[in-house]
């Protein structure tokens, strides 16, 4: 049977994941072995290190991310996996010692990683911010708006309760929240917290925010962040939003404005769309907020909070629509680059992994511009792909073993 040539099958912008080599090239590109060795040093990530070290252990981590398993799975494919051989990951350690250290190693070195890599990604042209999931007629209306676009919003991950007591709720609920900010509206991690289970997040609103004086953000975000002193804060800066309305904010209407007569070119039905002032009394706001009463073209109805006065209420409801590119970079995180499996559950081993899961996908992002991004699709292929290096790898050690045993005999 003829040998699978790897690298003819595979497009060039997905090799980078395949072979080992081209793994360095993934891995380097930007950040550097000499910025890893740095900050492991910088926070005495080795210091009294016997068998785990920063290099090995991040380069199983992002091994992991595209392979999968437990912690277990993890310990076994450092010791004993091929792939992860290949990939300088290998190091002999037990499940126990594992688990300790990702429970008290310094995570600062992920985090600053995690920094490289976002601020690689924000300089990453505009015509490659864009998702192969956000159907055509969406970007077409709002295309030049998505520079100005930011989105944030949180997702809850549960966790054993009699493992991770830290994060207890009650005793029958644990967990956290990832509150994740998407720059450019793309896909982008731009700014990550990990917050509380329990309670809102509005504490974290502000947090969220940049309010650079006339920079001309877009916020996207859902009505877990409200409140009418952080709306007016927004705009008085010079900024701009777009959310739903709570419905424990009153408003006073100010004006109608016309609205377009049956259903728009996008498939939006505008009930209306009014000039409003939020709350009531002395809490009243002075400035002037519009509400558009729309219905989707899933047959969704729900009122629009923006100060977005200029744009017509069909972009208004398109960029509300584009807010969803948050929950699709929620979904990849949990089903294809395994944060929803953990391998610690320390609140430090939590984070660890949460940061290294988005240095991969953000390396993803950098490794895929200039074109619509589909995560799922890369991913699909570099597993298919990471099996085939492996029968590659075992056909060249078997042939010079061959090569090697014909020349011990010498000629027949």
């Amino acid at each position: 049977m003829p040998r699978a040539k790897t690298g003819r099958r595979v497009r060039s912008k997905y090799r980078n994941l395949v072979s080992a080599r081209n793994f360095e090239r993934f891995l380097n590109g930007v950040i550097s072995p000499e910025r890893r060795a740095e900050l492991a040093d910088r926070f005495d990530y080795d210091w009294h290190a016997h068998t785990l070290f920063f290099e090995p252990y991040f380069r199983a981590l992002v091994t992991r991310q595209f392979t999968g398993g437990s912690l277990n799975d993890l310990q076994y494919g450092m010791a004993h996996d091929l792939l992860y051989a290949a990939h300088g990951a290998r190091l002999e350690i037990s499940v126990a010692a594992l688990s300790k250290a990702n429970a008290n190693r310094p995570v600062e070195p992920f985090l600053y990683l995690l920094g490289d890599v976002l601020q690689a990604i924000g300089k990453i042209p505009k015509s490659g911010k864009v998702l192969r999931e956000v159907d055509t007629a969406t970007l077409k209306g709002i295309a030049h708006l998505l520079e100005q676009t930011h989105i944030f919003d949180a997702t809850t991950f549960q966790l054993p309760v009699k493992i991770a007591r830290w994060a207890q709720v009650n005793d029958t609920d644990a967990g956290f929240k990832l509150q994740l900010r998407l720059a450019g509206g793309y896909g982008g991690p731009d700014r990550v917290i990990l917050t509380p289970k329990a309670g809102n997040d509005n504490p974290y609103f502000l947090i969220l925010l940049d309010l650079e004086q006339g920079a001309g953000h877009i916020y996207l975000f859902d009505t877990g962040y409200f409140k009418i002193e952080t709306y007016d804060k927004i705009v008085i800066s010079g900024n701009h939003f777009a959310t739903l309305l709570h419905e424990n904010i009153s408003y006073e209407v100010i004006r109608q404005r016309p609205v377009p007569e049956g259903i728009t070119v996008n498939r939006y039905i505008i009930h209306s769309d009014r000039e409003v002032y939020l709350g009531s009394g002395s809490n009243r706001s002075d400035q002037v907020y519009r509400l558009i009463d729309a219905t989707d073209s899933r047959g969704h109805r729900a009122t629009i909070l923006t100060d977005l006065l200029d744009l017509t209420a069909e972009q208004v409801c398109q960029l509300r629509t584009y807010r969803w590119v948050v929950e699709i970079v929620f979904r990849w995180l949990k089903s294809q680059l395994q944060v929803d499996r953990f391998i610690s559950y320390s609140p430090n081993g939590v984070m660890m992994q949460v940061l290294v899961a988005l240095i991969v996908y953000g390396l993803m992002v950098l490794y895929h511009q200039g074109g619509p991004l589909s995560v799922i699709r890369i991913l699909r292929r570099i597993r298919a792909d990471l099996h085939q290096a492996i029968y590659d790898w075992g056909f060249e050690q078997g042939r010079r073993q061959a090569l090697a045993e014909l020349t011990a005999d010498g000629p027949v």
